[in-house]
């Protein structure tokens, strides 16, 4: 939601939130998302329903001039299809994109290490 109050979502994740609009001393919005800045491509994760996050990238072109800025044109979500395409390791995968809503309730990504094998000996300092 694109206000100065973006609400949190008690009992899901403290840093879930809608995103909020700003203001840039030069007169650019920008969005932010848990008050920190996004920038375009970066990775979220979208809420949805029974509390299942889908991964995808901000997108939102408004950001790059204050008179070209249109509050019609709502910031963009870009995921990644999965599908056979995938064998290959160079694959240009089919994208869905979609304006997201005022309500949305987005969280910053947040990368997850690697599960180590238990067959795999500890690497000594």
């Amino acid at each position: 939601m694109e206000n100065d109050k973006p609400f949190s979502l008690v009992g899901w994740d403290p840093s879930a939130t809608q995103l909020s609009l700003r203001h840039a001393p030069d007169g650019r919005r920008y969005h932010t998302l848990d008050d920190q800045p996004l920038q375009r491509g970066q990775m979220v994760e979208l809420l949805m329903p029974r509390g299942s996050w889908l991964r995808g990238t901000y997108e939102w072109d408004q950001d790059l001039d204050a008179t070209s800025y249109d509050p019609q044109r709502r910031p963009l979500f870009v995921a990644i299809l999965g599908g056979p395409w995938e064998a290959n390791d160079a694959f240009d995968a089919p994208r869905v994109r979609f304006a997201l809503p005022p309500e949305a309730v987005l969280r910053h990504v947040r990368f997850r290490r690697p599960r180590r094998d238990r067959g795999t000996p500890r690497r000594s300092r």
